[in-house]
């Protein structure tokens, strides 16, 4: 009897040691600066900015050179059995034997940053500052391309299911964004979003979400659209983060950013969790999720994998707290009639959540009570209210911070 209770005290020990050491893994060459990765046909392809482009066959578990060396790649893309390769002033290269052999494409030696494509066209988006900027279309694969707009440096590119999305930038030589724009006739006309930025997208189910911000950009975190780009509304600011890659598996969705590494949630963006040990590089600059695990790439410390059922578990059974008081902006912003505020408190206390008018004046006290540290979130009802600027501030006895809201009906 007490060998079988050792055996289990054991057993326990193991387990317990097992969760608390799990964490990320380098699965490459540690040099590696990485720029973009895709899954083709089982195989996984990552872009070095220096090296040209490294490929696995069994899941990131080794990794060799292919035969495409010495070219920055910006951006992999899937299309009707090719794998297309954009670089920075080369323009595309296409394979369609698995990565094995790369040709040249017609587009020109242009910086192509993204593609997308519907049923009939393929589009790549170039990032110049002269004449081949803009966005150019294919109807046969790629072997010709005709340009479809010309107005500015194009950074990103996707397209919804409907309708095409573009992120436009200003002139000259700068980063900051003109708009986001979208296109109902695969890129005859283009109408204004009402966002600025989009760093990369994610389609689940019919909604679309935009991870926002990177570089110089003043906006950051997720946005949805629930009109194929149409109109964009907040979820989260993600703790003021850019987010520069997006995915999904079972009932979790999966952030990476560009300076704070790996978040995950799985309660609708309300709260969201750093996942990031043993990951000592958290400049994240791709990411991909295949086959149970996800992948990373770094600003300069290789490729790292992690099984999602690692993160599951520490999700789930995790009592972490925020690490600090944040209030975010509401969404829908503007709204009408109701918006949705989240806020998070790193330890329990007394919290007051008002609404004001323009005038100073109280409309409407959402939270007074005592609440255990956590994330949460409140609900403003406006149909009782006119159209115009609000105020929400939310009051504890560390903390105090108030955001400009705009009911419009």
């Amino acid at each position: 009897m007490k060998k079988t209770i050792t055996i289990l005290i054991i057993a326990v020990i193991l387990l317990v040691s097992i969760k608390t050491n799990a964490q990320w893994t380098l699965t490459s060459p540690q040099y590696i600066r990485t720029q973009c990765m895709e899954s083709y046909y089982g195989n996984i392809f990552v872009s070095s900015n220096d090296s040209g482009i490294y490929l696995s066959s069994n899941n990131g578990n080794s990794w060799v050179k292919t035969s495409m060396l010495n070219y920055h790649m910006t951006r992999f893309y899937k299309y009707k059995n090719k794998l297309y390769a954009g670089t920075y002033d080369h323009g595309i290269f296409m394979s369609s034997d698995s990565g094995n052999s790369w040709v040249q494409n017609s587009i020109g030696n242009f910086t192509v940053s993204s593609f997308a494509s519907d049923s009939l066209n393929i589009f790549a988006a170039c990032f110049s500052i002269f004449s081949n900027k803009g966005i150019y279309k294919s109807s046969n694969e790629g072997t010709n391309w005709i340009q479809i707009l010309n107005a500015s440096p194009v950074s990103n590119l996707f397209y919804t299911g409907r309708n095409l999305i573009a992120v436009l930038h200003t002139m000259p030589l700068t980063y900051f964004p003109f708009g986001m724009f979208y296109s109902t006739n695969s890129g005859a006309s283009w109408t204004e979003a009402n966002t600025s930025t989009a760093y990369c997208f994610m389609k689940k189910e019919t909604l679309v979400y935009a991870g926002i911000g990177e570089g110089f950009y003043l906006e950051h975190g997720i946005r949805m659209s629930t009109n194929h780009g149409l109109s964009w509304d907040w979820i989260t600011v993600l703790n003021n983060k850019s987010v520069n890659g997006l995915g999904y598996y079972n009932n979790f969705v999966y952030a990476s950013t560009t300076d704070q590494g790996v978040y995950a949630t799985n309660n609708n963006f309300i709260s969201w969790w750093r996942v990031n040990e043993g990951l000592i590089d958290t400049i994240t600059s791709c990411m991909l999720i295949k086959d149970g695990y996800i992948f990373v790439g770094t600003g300069g410390h290789g490729i790292w994998k992690r099984p999602l059922s690692e993160i599951a578990d520490i999700v789930n059974n995790s009592n972490i707290k925020p690490e600090t008081f944040f209030l975010e902006q509401n969404y829908p912003n503007p709204f009408n009639p109701s918006t949705t505020i989240r806020y998070e408190l790193p330890r329990a206390g007394v919290v007051k959540l008002v609404v004001y008018d323009i005038m100073g004046r109280e409309v409407e006290i959402l939270v007074n009570e005592r609440q255990a540290a956590g994330s949460y979130e409140a609900t403003f009802d406006g149909s009782g209210f006119a159209s115009g600027v609000y105020f929400y501030t939310i009051q504890t006895d560390k903390f105090s911070k108030t955001k400009r809201m705009v009911l419009i009906k």
